[in-house]
């Protein structure tokens, strides 16, 4: 008998969900599709199955076309406060025997309730270990240097303090800054953290908190908040991670090698995080070198960054390389006098330049110093405004963009712009 296949709920990475998760949320992939991005349909099933783990049944929509099955999301901050995608966090793979050291070492210092040595939290846990496994200790001649580094990872985290150094060296519990709150107190809290969690730069610092303060006050109910929140898509949680490597390389002054999607490496040095709620996206706004007396500002999409290292060396310098005005150009078509009117309203707020008339068309020019910034603003003037062939890119960018959501069977290309 063939035993069921079981599903790996966890991940030593967050990378490869964030990837998944974005596509699903876009809704536009079916199955096979996921290979046109490296994702092998096998993969999709185990992930899509580990995302019907931690993502509640009500916000997944699966709808049906052509024989294929569509999987997306469904619920937004407009309509609920509580981000779904936050779970996806909390997948994490620890072995056995890991998670047990894990939590005998923490268990051990909250129960004493003062820094302990390694040979001191080792007498107290030998006990609690040879009743799990008398292997464990028998078996394992370097368990000293096992729970030594065990209790260095829960340092790093945050859930162990170390004091001293070498022989002195102790691991004591963390401060407990949220215990001895009164209800009043935990209420208000959790009442501002429904907000800020939402609209802070980085939102699952937020979840964490909230997790903790519900742990610590179970007896405290829920409120729902009085909030709705429009333009702020939920899928943004998931470059949480990068921004926080981000945000630490700013505050360390640090340059950041930023790898792409589709892009070589590239060194830069970080200046702020721009957030386009409108377009509900993100940016990296930073300097990159070009000689030792030039720089070049770049805007890089995070959600495209799928990985951000801090590296130690001298800031680009604040020098930037002539800038080179550009323009994007449009033909747009109209049937009447009013409807030119209108679009022509539209255009005028990014500064259009008229350049030819037609009978029942116009020629116009938008200026543009990066004009990816401009461009998901151009879809929203779709079909109307043709975008015609120049050095900015954007004709052929749109027709690839078509291409990988429309159907296999070929499309014309007068069919697309």
């Amino acid at each position: 008998m063939r035993l069921k296949k079981t599903v790996n709920k966890f991940n030593q990475s967050h990378d490869c969900l964030r990837r998944f998760l974005r596509l699903v949320s876009y809704g536009c992939y079916h199955r096979k599709r996921f290979a046109d991005h490296g994702i092998r349909e096998r993969t999709y099933d185990d992930e899509l199955r580990q995302m019907r783990f931690f993502i509640p049944e009500q916000n997944i929509q699966v709808s049906h076309h052509a024989g294929c099955a569509y999987v997306t999301f469904q619920g937004n901050s407009y309509t609920s406060p509580q981000n779904y995608l936050a779970h996806s966090f909390y997948l994490k793979t620890l072995l056995p025997d890991a998670c047990l050291h894990a939590i005998l070492l923490l268990q051990t210092v909250t129960r004493t309730g003062k820094p302990l040595s390694l040979p001191e939290l080792l007498k107290k846990i030998e006990g609690p270990l040879l009743e799990h496994d008398q292997d464990l200790i028998t078996g394992n001649t370097d368990l000293p240097q096992l729970l030594r580094r065990r209790a260095k990872e829960l340092s790093a985290l945050g859930l162990l303090v170390p004091t001293g150094k070498g022989r002195n060296l102790r691991y004591g519990p963390p401060p407990k800054p949220l215990s001895g709150l009164t209800s009043e107190e935990v209420s208000l809290l959790l009442f501002a953290l429904e907000f800020y969690r939402n609209v802070a730069l980085l939102s699952m610092p937020g979840y964490l908190l909230v997790a903790n303060l519900k742990e610590t006050y179970p007896e405290i109910p829920h409120q729902p908040a009085p909030f709705q929140f429009k333009n702020n898509a939920f899928v943004r949680i998931l470059d949480d991670d990068i921004l926080l490597t981000i945000m630490r390389a700013i505050r360390d002054g640090k340059l950041l090698q930023v790898e792409r999607e589709g892009h070589p490496p590239m060194t830069v040095t970080p200046i702020t995080i721009h957030t386009d709620y409108h377009y509900n996206r993100q940016y990296l706004v930073a300097r990159k070198n070009l000689s030792p007396t030039r720089t070049e500002p770049v805007s890089l999409r995070i959600d495209k960054i799928t990985k951000a290292v801090p590296l130690d060396g001298p800031p680009a310098p604040d020098i930037p390389a002539p800038t080179r005005q550009m323009e994007i150009r449009l033909r747009v078509v109209f049937s009447n006098a009013q409807e030119r009117r209108q679009r022509e309203a539209i255009l005028q707020r990014k500064d259009m330049r008229l350049l030819e008339d037609e009978p029942s068309a116009f020629l116009c020019a938008i200026p543009a110093q990066d004009p990816l910034r401009l461009y998901p603003w151009l879809w929203s003037l779709q079909p109307w405004a043709e975008i015609l062939p120049g050095p900015d890119g954007l004709r052929e960018r749109m027709k690839n963009d078509l291409r990988s959501i429309l159907p296999k069977p070929n499309v014309s290309e007068n069919e697309l712009l």
